[in-house]
């Protein structure tokens, strides 16, 4: 870092062609931390005689996640847009929040307070005399009638959506040039009419035509199942064709049925490989080339279906024929597993009637602007002839309805609802929070009707929201007032990585050597208590002294707070 204060490296750094990121000179990274230490503390006639790096690195990630917690300045925060689920997950490094706000369109945030009153417990099913339901026949699919959020914090995951190519003859350069129509060549998988649809366009490459193949998956607990039942209602797209043309492809087809291979992995239960490439790696869900010899879509191949059902066919229905019905698969033997997924590969088999061939163009390049010409127009912007390709609509596969039974009894508790939410926060999600209740209120002033604020709680007399974290699900719950906003999350973490990611801040660094120092010498034989208690103190104090350096007062802010409470009350 120090080639950073170099002339000859400064124009490097500020035109952002050094791979250092800006500002990065006020940290020093946990691997330099463990160098420096072992530079030292570590050697003959020193307080270490000897010890390993790994152990020394053990130490600091220690002292680094313990310092972490309330000395380094917490950066981290996430800013999503609050899907209608009203559901946050919590970021993969989280520990705990320092702040939860939404920002409003100038930029400003709002924060947002905890409640204590409400949570997401475990909603136990019960039967009509409310006892536990220990009874056959429950659905194990969560949302399997598609009639809440699929994807994102859904229960449901997908492999897709890509771009597809109905048009040849033009690609993608390095320029940033893209096929004409760009935007209308996309394939879609969405909550659609409560139904879950799979909307493909045409696609071709150099093993054949046909479309994209996509799926989309959901993991199932069948712990103490011999057989499970499996039932959907689905219709394949119909066939495409256009008068002028003929047909542009025959019907879709849409499977759906269990599998216990992991789509995420492409592993089998036992860890081995079971959707395998030719050099037999695994393949996981995607959308991949269904002709691929090498690397096949298995949301394309039959033999994705590696489970069967007591007559020994594969574990999977079919809709091939442009109609819709339900269908049904009974006696799927899962007794030997703890999880199956449900499996739902979609595509379409277009005719290569349905993509536009281009003619081949001498492509020329603007050195002005990097953009690829022919005859003065710009291929990406759609420069070319035809202007639109030969089948423009999308072929939609549709599902819904699905469902999983099994004819034995539980041997655990089952969730009331198929969502996995309680009552208690479908309830709280669905009605107006308390602080959204001004029925009382003049214009949003807070002045009851006859100037009456009597048993009014500090905590609800504001209307920015409210949340919990649910710890079970790992996910932070908001109130309905909150729904669209943007919504960020400044949390902390125990910025645990690789000793090249994990960074601490110049002014804590004597802090993490004498924390090092510490809690090495506490795992050693023959350090005296007082030893021990001269190493503690000391790294209290650089504790401390990192404490107050990260503070960041300055005299002139604290100048300024200081003036805004000579204000007049009125």
């Amino acid at each position: 870092m120090a080639n950073v204060l170099q002339k000859t490296h400064q124009r490097n750094y500020y035109n952002g062609y050094d791979e250092m990121p800006h500002g990065s000179y006020q940290f020093v990274s946990l691997k330099d931390i463990v160098t420096n230490f072992i530079v030292s503390y570590v050697g003959e006639d020193r307080i270490i005689p000897k010890i390993r790096r790994i152990d020394v690195a053990f130490h600091a990630k220690r002292a680094l996640q313990e310092l972490s917690f309330d000395t380094l300045k917490s950066f981290k925060s996430y800013q999503i847009e609050l899907p209608p689920s009203l559901q946050m997950i919590l970021p993969h490094d989280y520990v705990n929040y320092t702040k939860i706000s939404w920002v409003d369109d100038k930029g400003i945030k709002h924060p947002v307070y905890p409640t204590r009153h409400t949570n997401n417990p475990f909603h136990i099913r019960q039967d009509d005399d409310k006892n536990y339901w220990m009874e056959s026949g429950a659905n194990l699919v969560k949302n399997g009638d598609f009639s809440s959020q699929i994807f994102h914090m859904g229960n449901w995951r997908k492999g897709g959506p890509a771009t597809t190519s109905t048009w040849t003859s033009i690609r993608q350069t390095a320029a940033g040039n893209q096929y004409p129509d760009y935007d209308a060549a996309a394939d879609v998988i969405g909550r659609y009419d409560d139904t879950l649809q799979f909307k493909h366009r045409p696609w071709t490459s150099s093993g054949g035509v046909g479309s994209k193949s996509y799926s989309a998956f959901q993991k199932i607990d069948v712990r103490g199942v011999r057989f499970i039942d499996f039932k959907a209602t689905g219709k394949s797209a119909a066939q495409a064709t256009l008068s002028s043309t003929g047909d542009m492809g025959g019907y879709g087809v849409l499977r759906a049925g269990i599998i216990s291979i992991d789509p995420t992995t492409g592993l089998k239960p036992d860890g081995s490989v079971g959707w395998a490439r030719s050099d037999g790696t695994a393949i996981v869900t995607g959308y991949l080339n269904p002709f691929s010899t090498t690397n096949p879509s298995p949301n394309y191949i039959v033999n994705s279906y590696d489970l069967r059902t007591q007559s020994n066919s594969r574990a999977f229905v079919k809709w091939d024929d442009g109609s819709e019905s339900e269908k049904t698969m009974n006696n799927i033997d899962v007794s030997d597993l703890d999880y199956v997924w449900i499996y739902i590969q979609s595509f379409v088999p277009f005719t290569p009637a349905s993509i536009t061939e281009v003619d081949t163009w001498d492509h020329d390049s603007n050195p002005a602007t990097g953009q690829i010409t022919t005859a003065g127009r710009n291929v990406a912007n759609g420069g070319c002839t035809p202007t639109t390709s030969a089948w423009t609509d999308r072929s939609i596969n549709k599902i819904d309805n699905i469902s999983i039974t099994t004819s034995e009894e539980p041997n655990s508790l089952m969730n009331k609802n198929v969502s996995g939410n309680s009552d208690t926060w479908n309830n709280y999600k669905s009605a107006a929070p308390s602080e959204n209740n001004i029925d009382d209120y003049e214009d949003n002033t807070y002045w009851k009707f006859n100037n009456e604020r009597y048993g009014l709680e500090p905590s609800h007399a504001q209307i920015n929201g409210s949340f919990f974290i649910d710890d079970r699900l790992g996910k932070i719950h908001f109130s309905s007032n909150v729904s669209g906003k943007n919504i960020i999350l400044d949390y902390i973490s125990d910025t645990v990585g690789t000793e090249e990611e994990m960074q601490v801040h110049k002014f804590a660094e004597e802090a993490m050597y004498k924390s090092m120092l510490y809690n090495i010498m506490c795992t050693r034989r023959n350090v005296s208590g007082g030893q021990l208690m001269l190493y503690k103190k000391e790294k209290f104090a650089a504790t401390r002294n990192a404490k107050l350096r990260l503070s960041n007062i300055k005299l002139e802010e604290l100048t300024q707070i200081l003036r805004d409470k000579s204000k007049w009350i009125k």
